[in-house]
């Protein structure tokens, strides 16, 4: 109650993201999942678009959280959240049990543990909101309660979300009666995504979909066209007027004036984990994230090198992607880099979305004594070259 109450204040209209995260640091929530460290590079690439202030905040200070949450508790709750979070845009359980490298049966328990504490979250915010407007005005006012505030609805729909798996844009398929967990991501998968998509659908189409009789289907409609009129008078989960740009629009969480700079800091803290397997004249072959990458490179007459790398992430448009950097830092072509490097090394107060690998340094150099490795998180035998002479 504490924790959510904090929370509750210092967050008024939290994401999705935020929402998970801080109540996936509840000691009831469980299992809290093991945080690998071969899982840095892919959750990196999951939480680098994903919405969220508490993201884009200072890892040892996140609004409303405990001061007391250490590295290792932090990382699992990332995790617990993008699973949960993942689970909610239609990925079966199965699916992220195979992804995340966990059971099955511990993310079922981990999905009920959740929306019952979300259950319990929607009613302490509903709880304290009362409270405050009684403060602000003396008492309640008569007649109708007062409207949810955007935090009680993000429980109410988020928890709904994350019991059927499906997005929020498609909560009203499952208000629909007839259609559960199962038949709405058959819909989902064939582009059907809300009640009103349903409607616009024909009948064998459905049928088709579902492999159902006509006559049942015709009562789905019946049912769909109920949650449409409803809707059209007050959609009790539009979360539209309050929620945040979408990540390509919102802005950098560094000050311009400290990271100016086109390199993304998560990428280049990521490089400094990959390691050199291979260098050739025209490839080097980088290892130590999920699988293998070749970065082809060439170097003009003026010595400018051209890279190109076949991860996905560079397909994506990323030209500067992490297996690039490390080849950059490789071949000496980081005049750029280094005093980036320098101030990575020397921000204290860097967001959690870029702060993976720094806390999992923080707590894993368990793991590496271990496995007998050493890894240079810091860079610094790139830095050591940097101060030799003509660098």
């Amino acid at each position: 109650v504490i924790h959510l109450t904090r929370f509750f204040r210092a967050v008024p209209a939290p994401q999705d993201f935020d929402l998970l995260l801080t109540t996936c640091l509840v000691e009831e929530v469980s299992p809290k999942l093991g945080f690998n460290f071969e899982e840095i590079d892919h959750m990196g690439d999951l939480i680098l678009e994903t919405p969220s202030d508490l993201l884009d905040s200072p890892c040892n200070d996140l609004p409303g959280t405990p001061a007391s949450i250490q590295g290792r508790q932090l990382l699992s709750a990332v995790k617990c959240a993008t699973i949960l979070l993942t689970h909610s845009k239609g990925r079966s359980l199965e699916e992220l049990a195979e992804t995340f490298d966990c059971y099955p049966a511990d993310l079922a328990l981990l999905k009920n543990s959740l929306n019952w504490v979300l259950g319990v979250s929607q009613r302490i915010f509903g709880h304290l909101r009362r409270a405050f407007i009684k403060e602000q005005l003396g008492e309640i006012p008569e007649g109708e309660p007062p409207a949810e505030s955007v935090i009680e609805k993000r429980c109410k729909s988020l928890s709904l979300m994350i019991e059927h798996g499906v997005p929020r844009e498609s909560l009203s398929l499952v208000r629909i009666k007839g259609i559960g967990n199962r038949r709405a991501n058959q819909l989902l998968s064939a582009r059907i995504c809300s009640a009103g998509n349903l409607l616009e659908t024909k009948v064998t189409d459905l049928s088709e979909v579902l492999g159902l009789k006509q006559a049942t289907i015709e009562k789905m409609l019946e049912s769909a066209q109920e949650v449409v009129d409803e809707e059209h008078s007050e959609d009790p989960f539009d979360l539209s007027a309050e929620s945040s740009p979408t990540p390509s629009n919102r802005k950098s969480s560094i000050p311009e004036s400290t990271w100016n700079s086109g390199i993304d800091p998560y990428r280049l803290r990521r490089a400094l984990e990959l390691r050199v397997e291979l260098k050739t004249a025209e490839l080097v072959r980088i290892v130590g994230g999920t699988e293998p990458h070749g970065v082809g490179y060439q170097r003009d007459h003026k010595g400018r090198h051209a890279y190109v790398c076949d991860c996905a992430d560079y397909k994506k448009g990323t030209l500067q992607c992490k297996h690039i950097l490390r080849t950059r830092l490789e071949l000496g072509d980081d005049a750029d880099l280094l005093p980036l490097l320098r101030q990575l090394n020397h921000e204290a107060d860097w967001p959690l979305r870029y702060s993976l690998g720094r806390l999992w340094m923080e707590t894993g150099k368990l793991y590496d004594t271990f496995n007998g490795r050493e890894v240079d998180y810091e860079g610094k035998k790139f830095l050591r070259k940097a101060k030799r002479p003509n660098r």
